[in-house]
């Protein structure tokens, strides 16, 4: 994730928190891709099928712990709006949770 993280831009004046960029965005969905074995292009559209839509899930979490704004990951993935980037947050992390119930104490 360590790549990931060298591309967060600092906001316009050094104010606020991180600001999201193509670039990084586009770092996290290649990361989840080569991960789940997926198209980037397959992550970034709008198909349902399981085999994307758990990527897609994950660049959503991904970009929001790293501290990007429901509405700003909404927008960069091309979202109506942030009630999908909250689902996805939940449903990834529920899945985590289950896979490793140790997990919920952090």
């Amino acid at each position: 994730m360590s790549a990931v993280l060298s591309v967060i831009k600092p906001a316009r004046g050094g104010q606020g928190g991180p600001r999201l960029s193509d670039r990084t965005r586009d770092s996290v969905i290649a990361e989840v891709a080569e991960r789940h074995a997926v198209r980037p292009a397959d992550i970034m559209g709008k198909g349902r099928a399981r085999c994307c839509s758990r990527p897609r899930q994950e660049v959503m979490y991904l970009l929001r712990v790293l501290g990007f704004s429901q509405p700003e990951v909404a927008r960069s993935l091309g979202l109506a709006n942030h009630t999908t980037v909250w689902h996805a947050e939940r449903a990834h992390k529920a899945r985590m949770i289950a896979r490793d119930p140790d997990r919920e104490a952090a």
